[in-house]
């Protein structure tokens, strides 16, 4: 399941960012663009070398950290991510998902 979710969302990631190219709804800046490709296909990459565990972890906890951030007004992080409304949600979202599924694997490898 999780290795599912893992490529899900690195797939949805490398999605979005091309789709900001196509189709600037998001209004992004381009560094973000590129970013959600790379930490996609990133994602897609250890998915695929069975280190998708880590994967989920680490993009749970700095997904919920760029909600936060963005929730709290800090909406320019180093002139490459310029956060929305929509992304403060879409981040927050992810970043829960995430760490649930993420604890919800760690709990069932403790039960075998």
């Amino acid at each position: 399941m999780i290795k599912k979710f893992a490529i899900g969302v690195s797939s949805a990631l490398i999605v979005l960012g091309f789709l900001n190219f196509f189709v600037p709804i998001f209004k992004v800046p381009i560094p973000h663009s590129l970013l959600h490709i790379v930490v996609g296909a990133l994602g897609i990459m250890l998915s695929v070398k069975g280190i998708y565990l880590s994967f989920i972890k680490w993009l749970g906890i700095v997904s919920v950290i760029l909600a936060a951030l963005g929730f709290m007004g800090i909406d320019n992080i180093f002139n490459v991510l310029k956060l929305g409304i929509f992304n403060y949600w879409f981040y927050l979202v992810i970043g829960l998902l995430s760490i649930w599924v993420y604890i919800s694997e760690k709990q069932q490898l403790k039960g075998n």
